[in-house]
């Protein structure tokens, strides 16, 4: 594929994933400001964050779930103590209501050690991610990210 469709492609699912943030957020009477030029590509930033899991999500459903459970990672660790206890509660009884404890020691496990990297390596990075979308291209998987700006 060439660079410009590449582009073109790049630039649709972008589009989409403004628009369905646009749409939530209006809902809810908030006004949306997209920044295109921010110091860093949270795209770029997750991809890297990701980088010591990326080599067991070989399929699109696989680097979803990767990539979600990378996001609920960074997010809780944006807060702190018992606010990012219950949204880890919050988000294991969302995602998977019937777990046994098994299951939950792993979820917290993993995402714990995620949590770990995010405050080792990207401390200065404080932008919550409020939205993404996976698609698979030609190329491989493409990451499009919304973020709020620090």
């Amino acid at each position: 594929m060439s660079k410009k469709r590449h582009r073109n492609r790049t630039a649709d699912e972008l589009g989409k994933l403004k628009a369905e943030l646009q749409s939530k957020l209006a809902g809810q009477g908030r006004e949306v400001v997209f920044q295109e030029n921010a110091s860093e590509k949270m795209s770029d930033v997750i991809e890297e964050f990701i980088e010591p899991y990326r080599q067991s999500a070989t399929t699109l459903v696989e680097y979803q779930r990767l990539i979600g459970t990378a996001i609920l990672a960074w997010n809780a660790a944006l807060d702190q103590g018992t606010k990012r206890a219950a949204l880890l509660r919050v988000m294991l009884k969302t995602i998977a209501p019937k777990v046994d404890r098994q299951t939950q020691e792993d979820f917290y496990a993993i995402v714990g050690e995620m949590i770990e990297r995010k405050e080792k390596y990207f401390a200065s990075n404080r932008r919550p991610i409020v939205n993404y979308r996976v698609t698979e291209t030609p190329e491989g998987m493409h990451l499009s990210i919304a973020s709020l700006i620090e």
